[in-house]
């Protein structure tokens, strides 16, 4: 029999559920933007601080000066190198970067929206359960969040979840295993560093379940294609850096190592998954079950799905500290269409009792359908008006502050700052990053005074002055310390943030330093929003 023969493709493709699907999706995105531009005055704009710094990384990119804030200055603050590059391309054309970054964001999340539907296909799901899994993918308020919002989720998306539906086909012997899930696997680690623990829990699978003779040469090879994408961008990290990890590891965790899990922060997670999907949340477990019982009973099929639902927020409760899940809990993103999928399993035995027969079976499996989708339904509407509100939220302060300082700002000038994307792009001036993303040397020397038993503004302070630092800008509320001395640091600016989900504080300050040696000049005229 011919190879191909002996690997019959699984009938993935259905153009019309799919159809309805994606239709369903612009038109939330459509309606997100309209939120966004009502909001702003008809402004683009971007909803996350972040965002602003991989524009900044991908323009140095793409100019040729490497992944740098400032020219001549390497970091290693990006989490995702690879939407970094993709970005560049962006940064490369003519115009304001806003809209195309969008673009390329939703196009990723309708490859991710196929891709979920693929994955339920190859998990053997039928077609009403796989349109009832895209459909959750597309009511995922998480999802419509992220397609517009300039970060990496949609391209992790869209690369996990296509490795993980190649890898299902695979276990399910309706393609050779081949190659490409961890080539994408790995492509994924580089789009997020959680993609590491998914290559990890692929990797174990396939070789569970490969032959024995054959198991020891497909290790070799996945291990050597893996290797061959990672090592570089690790390489170069540690030669930059002095660590492997970007320098978000260190600010967001702290260097805290892992520990036994922490119920509170599986709760969290859990509570995030269940604000968004009510029903799936509940389902996934039976889902896992059922994925579980089909290997049980000798039949082929990949647990991937359901063991990276289970392990991301697991891992995340073994890091010290509270819950850290980032802005409205986007660090577990990427494991929405894992939930989409893993849910709509559970509901394979009703669904089967359910299939052929009369208007009343069809009725029913309609109403089932509904009573897993409609809870969701309210998050999934609200989810475009938080975008829009959180892009009003960096356009009342950081980029307010960024187009004020472009006109009375002396390029020469030091400034300190709390976020640094909208700051470090439309201004030329060096920052001192309070973040530590991009001034490891901060990080250091804050270390470095604990150690010596200072406090952390004491250390703040004394780097400050080493600098002479002429500016600060910063949250009140998430860096007290300067508002608690006016005498030492005079407000000059204060930008309100309306209505704010977004930012760390509900106003942003700038404050003159006792080392200001650069005075802001009086504007000449007002500046047009958009660069």
């Amino acid at each position: 029999m011919p190879a191909a023969a002996s690997h019959p493709q699984l009938p993935i493709r259905a153009p019309r559920a799919l159809g309805i699907a994606g239709a369903l999706l612009l038109a939330a995105l459509l309606a997100a933007l309209a939120a966004e531009l009502h909001l702003t005055g008809g402004v683009s704009g971007l909803p996350l601080d972040d965002s602003w710094i991989h524009l900044a990384l991908a323009r140095s990119l793409a100019a040729g000066d490497g992944l740098a804030f400032r020219p001549g200055e390497l970091v290693t603050a990006s989490t995702a190198p690879l939407w970094t590059a993709l970005v560049a391309l962006v940064e490369a054309l003519p115009g304001a970067p806003f809209l195309p970054v969008k673009l390329l964001g939703a196009l990723l999340t309708l490859g991710a929206l196929a891709a979920t539907h693929r994955l339920a296909r190859a998990l053997g799901l039928g077609a009403g359960l796989a349109l009832l899994a895209a459909l959750l993918f597309v009511t995922s308020d998480a999802l419509l969040w992220a397609a517009l919002s300039g970060m990496e989720v949609p391209l992790f998306a869209l690369l996990a979840t296509l490795g993980m539906a190649l890898q299902a086909e695979a276990a399910a012997g309706r393609r050779p295993p081949g190659s490409a899930p961890v080539l994408l696997f790995a492509l994924a680690a580089l789009a997020r560093p959680e993609g590491l623990l998914l290559l990890a829990l692929a990797l174990a699978e396939r070789w569970a379940f490969s032959a024995p003779g054959a198991r020891g040469r497909q290790a070799a090879g996945d291990l050597l294609l893996a290797a061959a994408l990672l090592l570089p961008v690790l390489a170069a990290y540690a030669a930059i850096g002095g660590s492997p990890l970007p320098t978000t590891y260190a600010a967001k965790v702290g260097g805290a190592g892992p520990g036994l899990p922490r119920l509170a922060t599986l709760y969290a997670a859990f509570g995030l998954l269940f604000r968004s999907h009510p029903l799936p949340a509940l389902l996934a477990a039976g889902g896992a079950v059922a994925l579980l019982a089909q290997r049980l009973e000798g039949r082929r099929g990949s647990l991937l799905p359901a063991l990276w639902l289970a392990a991301l927020p697991l891992a995340f409760a073994t890091l010290a500290g509270p819950p850290r899940f980032g802005n409205f809990g986007r660090y577990l993103f990427p494991v929405y269409p894992a939930l989409a999928v893993v849910a709509a399993a559970a509901l394979a035995r009703p669904a089967a009792a359910l299939a052929g027969g009369g208007v009343r079976r069809r009725l029913a499996a309609g109403a089932l359908a509904a009573l897993v989708l409609l809870p969701s339904l309210p998050a999934a509407v609200r989810a475009g008006g938080r975008y829009a509100q959180s892009v009003a939220n960096v356009a009342a302060s950081d980029l307010a502050l960024a187009r004020r300082l472009a006109a009375t700002l002396p390029p020469e000038a030091l400034l300190a700052a709390a976020d640094i994307g909208a700051l470090g792009y439309l201004l030329p001036n060096r920052i001192v990053d309070l973040g530590f993303l991009v001034s490891p040397d901060l990080a250091a020397h804050v270390a470095a005074a604990a150690a010596a038993g200072a406090s952390r503004d004491d250390a703040l302070l004394s780097f400050l002055a080493a600098r002479e630092v002429d500016y600060v800008a910063t949250f009140p509320a998430a860096t007290p310390l300067f508002a608690r001395r006016p005498d030492l640091f005079p407000p000059l600016l204060r930008f309100p943030v309306p209505g704010n989900i977004t930012m760390v504080g509900d106003e942003l300050v700038l404050y003159a330093t006792p080392w200001t040696r650069h005075p802001l000049a009086a504007p000449e005229r007002p500046r047009s929003p958009v660069p």
